[in-house]
Order: C-alpha cells, then sequence, then structure tokens
C-alpha cells in the first residue's frame, strides 16, 4: 500500500502543468549567550588597551577628540562568482537594546518584554551585542563555495585573530569562534565571529587594514545554530555601539554607517531553479547529530518533459506583498505567468514554483520575477546545444548557455534593470557589431550548462 500511494503522488505532480508547492520561512539564527559575549568582551578591550598602552596612547587622548570619528561600511561583500545572485544575505538580529534581563536567562525564547531593537521591534535575543547578518538562501551552499567574504567595515589594524575551529555548528554548544578585531584610529573595537575554518586572513596582528579588505568567509564556528558574521562595536569607553539610529537605540545619539539601511529593505535575494523541493534544513554535514541536512536541488540543465522548480527567495517581505512570475520560451513568448501574496512580514521567505517542460522548444528559458516595480532574472536551458551563433537586434534581458561555445554579433537594447548572461564551458566570441546599452548587466563567463550559482 506504501508503494501504491508513493507511485499515486508522483503520477499526479507529473502530470500537473503547474502548481505551487511550498512557501515558507526560514529558522532564526542565534549565536552567543550573554555570559559568552560579555568574556568576549572583557577580553578583546582588555587587549585593546595593551595596545594602546605600548603605542604610549591614552585613553584619555582619544576621549578629547570628537565623540564619533568613524563611520563603518557593510562589513560582507559576495563573492564575484556569485553573480545574479540580487542579494547574499539578511540581518538575522540587531542589537538587543533592552537592559532588562530575563531572569531565566533563557536566550532561546524570543520574550518581547526583555528584548528590543534600534526600531523598537524585536529582531534580535536577550542580551545580543551585534548585528547578525546570514548568508541565505542556502547558507550552507554559500559555505561550501565561500559566496559571503567578510570584510574590514572601517580602516585600523588587527588587534586580534583566531583560526582553526570546527565552523559547521548547527545550535549552540560550539567551542570557539574563528574571529578578527580590528582596532580603529578612534579606539573603538570592531569584531567579527563566526568565520570559516583556514579562510581567516593570512595578515599578522599589528597589520594596517583598509575598508573592505578581507578577512574570512561567512560560517558558523564557535556558538552558532548557523552561517552568519557577528558584527560587534565597542567605543574607546567601553561602551557598546550599536551603528544604526532609531527611536529605540539608547546607546548612541546617531548612525554609525556611512549609509544607514532601512529597518526592512525588501526585495529578491535570488531566482533559481531546481530538480524538486529543496530543503531549506538546519545544517549541512551534522545529519548524524539528528539535523536536517540542506538539500539545494539546484539545477539549470533540463531536458524536456522533466519538472523544473522555480524557486523565489526574498529579504524582509511585507505582509501582502505581491511577488508576479513570468516564464518565458527562448523564442521570448509567454509560458505562463503567476503571483504569489505573501501572508506575514518575514526577514526571510520564500515561494516554490513547478512546472512540467513541454516537448522541443530547446534553448534559454528565462524567469523574470517582478518585485516591488524592479525585475530579477533567472536563465536555465532545456536540452543545452553544444554550441550557439547569435545575431541581429534584441531587447531587454537574454541569456545564452552552451555546452561549449558563443558566436555573438548581437545588438542589445536594454535599461538599468537588464540582464544579459553568456554561459560557455570553452568559449565566448564576440563578433564586430556586439554591442550592449551603458548601464544593463553584462555577465559573460566560462562555465558548462549545469554550472549552478
Amino acid at each position: 500500500m506504501k508503494k501504491f500511494i508513493t507511485i499515486l503522488g508522483i503520477f499526479f505532480f507529473y502530470q500537473s502543468h503547474s502548481q505551487l508547492l511550498n512557501q515558507g520561512t526560514p529558522k532564526n539564527l542565534q549565536c552567543m549567550p550573554k555570559a559568552e559575549i560579555e568574556a568576549f568582551k572583557r577580553d578583546i578591550l582588555t587587549q585593546r588597551d595593551a595596545v594602546l598602552q605600548t603605542k604610549n596612547i591614552s585613553k584619555a587622548q582619544l576621549r578629547v577628540a570628537a565623540p564619533q570619528q568613524i563611520l563603518f561600511s557593510w562589513p560582507v561583500q559576495a563573492n564575484a562568482d556569485y553573480d545574479f545572485t540580487y542579494n547574499t544575505t539578511i540581518i538575522s538580529n540587531f542589537v538587543d537594546q533592552n537592559v532588562t534581563t530575563d531572569p531565566a536567562m533563557d536566550d532561546d525564547l524570543k520574550e518581547p518584554q526583555f528584548i528590543d531593537d534600534w526600531n523598537c521591534g524585536n529582531r534580535t535575543y536577550d542580551g545580543h551585542d551585534a548585528e547578525d547578518i546570514a548568508t541565505w538562501p542556502f547558507g550552507w551552499h554559500m559555505y561550501d563555495v565561500n559566496a559571503g567574504m567578510v570584510v574590514a567595515a572601517a580602516p585600523g589594524e588587527i588587534l586580534d585573530k583566531q583560526d582553526g575551529y570546527y565552523d559547521k555548528y548547527c545550535a549552540r554548544g560550539g567551542s570557539n569562534p574563528n574571529f578578527v578585531s580590528i582596532l580603529h584610529d578612534d579606539g573603538t573595537v570592531s569584531s567579527y565571529l563566526h568565520m570559516k575554518n583556514g579562510s581567516i586572513t593570512t595578515l599578522p596582528k599589528g597589520t594596517r587594514v583598509s575598508q573592505g579588505d578581507y578577512l574570512g568567509i561567512i560560517a558558523s564556528s564557535g556558538n552558532s545554530t548557523g552561517p552568519h558574521v557577528h558584527f560587534s562595536i565597542y567605543d574607546i569607553n567601553d561602551n557598546l555601539i550599536d551603528p544604526f539610529t532609531g527611536t529605540c537605540n539608547g546607546l548612541n545619539n546617531s548612525t554609525w554607517w556611512q549609509n544607514q539601511r532601512n529597518y526592512w529593505e525588501p526585495q529578491i535575494n535570488k531566482v533559481m531553479t531546481h530538480s524538486n523541493v529543496p530543503v531549506d534544513g538546519d545544517c549541512w554535514g551534522n545529519e548524524h547529530l539528528g539535523y536536517e541536512a540542506e538539500v539545494m536541488n539546484g539545477k539549470n540543465s533540463f531536458s524536456s518533459g522533466e519538472i523544473v522548480v522555480i524557486g523565489t527567495y526574498l529579504q524582509d517581505i511585507q505582509d501582502n506583498d505581491v511577488i508576479s512570475g513570468t516564464l518565458f520560451y527562448p523564442s521570448g513568448g509567454v509560458f505562463d505567468t503567476w503571483t504569489h501574496t505573501s501572508t506575514v512580514t518575514s526577514s526571510a521567505r520564500y515561494f516554490l514554483k513547478s512546472y512540467l517542460l513541454p516537448a522541443s522548444n530547446t534553448g534559454t528559458w528565462i524567469v523574470r520575477m517582478e518585485y516591488r516595480n524592479k525585475n530579477y532574472y533567472h536563465f536555465f536551458t532545456v536540452g543545452c546545444n553544444s554550441s550557439e551563433t547569435v545575431s541581429g537586434p534584441r531587447t531587454g534581458s537574454e541569456g545564452f548557455i552552451a555546452g561549449s561555445s558563443i558566436i555573438s554579433s548581437i545588438v542589445h537594447t536594454t535599461n538599468s534593470q537588464s540582464k544579459v548572461l553568456y554561459q560557455a564551458a570553452d568559449e565566448i566570441t564576440f563578433l564586430p557589431g556586439f554591442e550592449i546599452t551603458s548601464g544593463a548587466h553584462l555577465k559573460a563567463r566560462i562555465k558548462g550548462c549545469s554550472f549552478v550559482e
């Protein structure tokens, strides 16, 4: 009976022209408990004071200066090869502004009476002293391909660093985080925790770094429940700084960002295709401990008659937001359209849609998702040809994927939202006459048909 039910389910799945398969919200990430945060703070600030004493710089001298001399840029950048992924991270936790401590010391429960973030919300947990910036979607896949890079948010010198510790924790209970701390010119210290084993910058302590310099790869070392960077700031007076300014920030009066982001920044992080329903699991490599494994099932090269699952992954989506999708044939005609409507406000949300790919219509298909007056694209192939020769005028977003080579003399008429992709395993040749309008996003890469970002 069990075998019969399974076969029947597969039959109806494959007979369906299209269906909404799933939607959901990933779990919230939490990291260091309050006691560990306090211990790390004491250690790193003691090291700072020792360095200043060695340099014969008194804290009093630094206090005479303006209370804020430094501004930070965003401490995360995407790997250059992770293209057409519109954003690789979400904010999973802000600094906790509420000084009232949960008497039960139960940091795993989000109890609103004990937490407030800078905007008077509860996107944090009790005693949290940092911005937690997590890779999403598929943070463990991004861990595997080094997609999320941690960079220095402001110039300074390396105060301390640590490497060599296990980096795939899925729940609290980890030992030591891989991290880098930077001492800035005004005595402020910024720290970047939970990075990948073996990824920490090779620059020694005391080395000067510039804003944007590489520090490591986002991972889950130490007390961590998933891949993210724990970015904390303490000033010369040992005060915790929340770089965001807002109604409920009682720590500092002004922003410490060069360009402060909004509390909610609704956008699509990624559009991609799957061979089957993905699993946004807890872990990657710790299934033996009882955690559900993340299974991306990413696929970009299909055959006629196969099922394609289109995934749309958003950050900071708002209740009642509408996301519209269009699937285009290689010829440019419309295969189908659909919409998703959000029923929640969430820092991370995904929607899945499946299709049975028709016979013929081989070539590069286009997925276009529209959200808040912006278009997001993904390209995949059906019956990927070995080579392509393309010419003539084209308008809008285009994708060309071949197993071996592409030769193009196309004139692309585009706009600032257009995406143009050339992907071939061996060679891409642009002949005289090739043109693309300024402002469009062009990516040419040597990758095979089955390459998945």
